[in-house]
């Protein structure tokens, strides 16, 4: 029997709802479960926002995990639902003293629907999506462009978090025309938030978030890319995504942000030395050296790089 869908209205409720937040961990949530296990009740009170791991727990052959019965999931939902309500709440006093808050927190709450409403939306044509058709899977990433200028941090994390899904599938003879799209996608994402142009001591944890999924989609493209695939255009459009982060990291001064960007970057280093693509190593080490400079021109290959055919200059 087919699966009933989940109309789009309750959907965005409930993730709004949820700020888009697992109800038992509150990382980033991915999946609606319906809370006594019929498919056919879809209630928002019989909804509940959870991650893939939990999700994937109460879903387990046999019944409902022990360690989340449905009543323990209601007790979390309610929970968060309350956290929720008292992070966006703006009291009294503050309303009187600072005109602005109000507009600030209507235009923050906006946004939150928004995203949700966009999160449901993709979430919905991933479904559908044919991982198994790289022309059809390149389209649908060019689609995403719509929503560049208008997203929040929370539903560029899941586009990212898309785009790192489907780079784990390039091993699978992924084009450089989709890696080229996915570098696009990420590049516009992070930075159309005005990330890199925040101080750098006011960076959010979803802006790092984003820098580091970014990387961790650049270390897969340039690893596969080149150990894998033996393609040039792979790999140069995930160590161009490394390079950047890199040097946004180095910027911050965090320490521990640089160790995780870092450890990306030896990810596709170790492929890297291992390939048979030309100057693939010579590539990635040059781009690092250049992301640890303080220089800010835009990058300049020497020879022989520049005159690597699959070298697209960005």
């Amino acid at each position: 029997m087919r699966r009933k869908k989940i109309p789009k209205e309750i959907a965005d409720e409930l993730i709004f709802k949820s700020d888009r937040k697992c109800c038992v961990c509150k990382e980033l949530g991915k999946q609606i479960h319906h809370i006594d296990g019929d498919t056919e009740n879809s209630n928002v009170e019989n909804l509940v926002f959870l991650c893939l791991n939990h999700h994937d727990e109460v879903s387990k052959s046999g019944g409902i995990s022990r360690n989340l019965s449905p009543g323990l999931l209601r007790k979390y939902r309610s929970l968060l639902f309350q956290s929720v309500i008292e992070e966006r709440r703006v009291t009294p006093s503050a309303k009187v003293e600072v005109n602005s808050t109000k507009s600030q927190t209507e235009e923050s709450t906006f946004q939150q629907a928004y995203d949700a409403s966009v999160v449901r939306s993709i979430h919905d044509s991933l479904w559908t999506l044919d991982y198994e058709d790289w022309n059809t899977v390149r389209e649908w990433i060019s689609r995403l462009d719509q929503y560049t200028y208008r997203v929040g941090e929370t539903a560029a994390l899941y586009i990212l978090d898309a785009m790192y899904d489907i780079a784990c599938r390039a091993r699978r003879g992924m084009p450089g025309t989709v890696a080229l799209a996915i570098k696009s996608v990420c590049r516009s994402y992070v930075y159309s938030l005005n990330t890199l142009h925040a101080p750098h001591d006011s960076w959010s944890l979803e802006m790092k978030q984003l820098l580091d999924l970014s990387a961790a989609i650049g270390a897969v493209l340039a690893y596969d890319g080149s150990l894998r695939l033996n393609d040039g255009a792979v790999f140069a459009a995930g160590t161009s995504l490394l390079w950047r982060a890199l040097k946004a990291a180095i910027e911050t001064g965090d320490i521990d942000f640089i160790d995780r960007i870092e450890q990306n970057y030896q990810v596709a280093v170790n492929g890297a030395s291992r390939s048979k693509l030309e100057h693939s190593l010579d590539l990635i080490q040059f781009e690092k050296a250049y992301a640890k400079s303080e220089s800010f021109e835009p990058i300049v290959y020497p020879m022989p790089l520049s005159d690597l055919r699959w070298l697209v200059w960005d």
